[in-house]
C-alpha cells in the first residue's frame, strides 16, 4: 500500500468507518445525486463506476467500486441491487441490457450483519448508454 494510499484509507476509515474499493487514484467523490443512509453501527461506502467511467455501457460488464460495509457486530453482507429488476450478494459486476435510448438506475448498495444490526443502504445513480 502507497503512502497516498495509507492517507486514503485513513481518512475513509475516520470518515465512513471503512475503507477499500482500489488505490488513492481510481477514488472520485460520491455523485451530487447519491444518499447515504446509515443505520446505527453499520456503514456503507457509496459505489462508483470502477475505472473513472462517467457512464455504463448497454450489454458490456459493469464494474463497480465503493459499496464496501463496515462496522456493526458479527459477519457483514452486501446486497447490490441493480435497479433492473435484478440484484447480487456475490458481486459488485452486473450488465445492464437497454434499448437504444439512454436510461437511469438507481443501484442500492444494502448492508447487514449477523448481529440483526439495523442495516444501512446508499444509492448511487447510474446512466447507461446504447
Amino acid at each position: 500500500m502507497t503512502v497516498p494510499t495509507r492517507w486514503a484509507c485513513f481518512f475513509a476509515a475516520m470518515v465512513l468507518g471503512a475503507c477499500g474499493g482500489g488505490d488513492a487514484s481510481d477514488t472520485r467523490p460520491p455523485d451530487a445525486n447519491t444518499s447515504n443512509k446509515v443505520g446505527p453501527g453499520i456503514t456503507v461506502t457509496v459505489p462508483y463506476l470502477s475505472g473513472g467511467k462517467t457512464y455504463a455501457t448497454s450489454g458490456a460488464e459493469t464494474v463497480f467500486e465503493g459499496g464496501l460495509c463496515g462496522g456493526g457486530n458479527g459477519q457483514l453482507s452486501a446486497t447490490w441491487i441493480y435497479g433492473d429488476g435484478s440484484s447480487s450478494t456475490a458481486s459488485n459486476r452486473h450488465t445492464y441490457v437497454t434499448d437504444n435510448t439512454i436510461r437511469f438506475y438507481d443501484l442500492v448498495v444494502k448492508c447487514t450483519d449477523t448481529a440483526n444490526n439495523p442495516w444501512a443502504t446508499v444509492t448511487a445513480h447510474v446512466e447507461v448508454r446504447p
